[in-house]
């Protein structure tokens, strides 16, 4: 995706980051969704944007499963699909193009997913887990989300200056991308192209902390599902340091890997990441049963 929107250099420097990217390490290790709900998001919006830039029905059918495919896996992708779906109706309304694929595709992602509903219903409104987070605070829910999508949600607070050029990269990847021309094998112009990753990126954080003003819905995890969309900007805006000086580029990145190592020790070294060890608990399980004996789990 990062190849036919940014180019074969942004391409490959984003799946660098990916692949070392300390919040990508801390979920491929955990048995839970987020990781898959990431990539299916990866899908998504691909596929979004070159049906809403593009047409065809194929691209349009890719979206609407893969838009299934993520509400099924975790309930939050829904802030993804409400800001890409806010990007794909803003261009197709500039463009003057009529808008009933984009509501078709939509509709048949909402009827592949209907059977779902009551139970999500029945979960909204009468949890299973009662209500466990609290209202943010709005900066450090901020800081601890660029925190965690830059470094990983270990990262100490020592780090803050690769913290600070971090946030440079990404101001400067949008603004590198919405002055490039589209390539030939796409059709999103530079600014559009910019504005879908940012909408991406940052769109949903938006929505949950501004929805955490009635209830609270954030927790750092979630924005997971989001990252992959950051990871081209802090590409682009590598790769446009390196074309301008290379050596800076050079310096910025190792300094990062080092950054990167560093919170990567933390939660692979610090008690206070570990997880659980429920090992003992299972040794005296297996030790005490007895036919007929039932083990009780009350996730409240």
């Amino acid at each position: 995706a990062a190849r036919r929107l940014a180019g074969h250099t942004v391409a490959l420097v984003s799946a660098a980051l990916v692949a070392l990217s300390p919040f990508n390490i801390w979920y491929s290790q955990e048995v839970r969704m987020y990781t898959l709900a990431a990539a299916i998001g990866v899908v998504a919006l691909w596929a979004l944007a070159r049906a809403t830039t593009r047409g065809g029905r194929r691209a349009w059918s890719v979206y609407a499963l893969a838009a299934a495919a993520g509400m099924v896996t975790v309930y939050y992708f829904a802030f993804l699909l409400i800001a890409a779906l806010g990007w794909a109706l803003a261009y197709t309304l500039s463009r003057r193009r009529p808008i009933a694929p984009l509501l078709v595709a939509n509709l048949a992602a909402l009827a592949l997913y209907a059977p779902w509903l009551p139970i999500a219903w029945r979960q909204a409104t009468d949890p299973p887990v009662p209500p466990w987070r609290t209202a943010p605070n709005v900066w450090q829910a901020l800081v601890e989300s660029w925190t965690a999508l830059s470094l990983g949600q270990s990262a100490p607070g020592w780090l803050w200056p690769v913290l600070v050029v971090a946030a440079a990269l990404a101001l400067l990847g949008l603004v590198t991308l919405a002055r490039c021309s589209p390539s030939p094998g796409d059709r999103v112009a530079g600014p559009w192209l910019a504005a879908g990753l940012a909408a991406g990126a940052f769109g949903p954080l938006v929505l949950i902390l501004a929805l955490s003003l009635v209830t609270p819905l954030y927790h750092v995890r979630y924005l997971f599902t989001y990252s992959p969309a950051l990871y081209v900007l802090l590409a682009a805006g590598l790769v446009a340091v390196g074309r301008r000086w290379r050596p800076l580029a050079i310096v910025i990145a190792l300094v990062w890997v080092l950054a990167a190592g560093v919170t990567l020790r933390a939660f692979w070294g610090n008690a206070v990441y570990r997880a659980d060890d429920h090992r003992a608990a299972v040794a005296d399980l297996r030790e005490a049963w007895r036919p007929g004996d039932v083990v009780l789990v009350n996730a409240g």
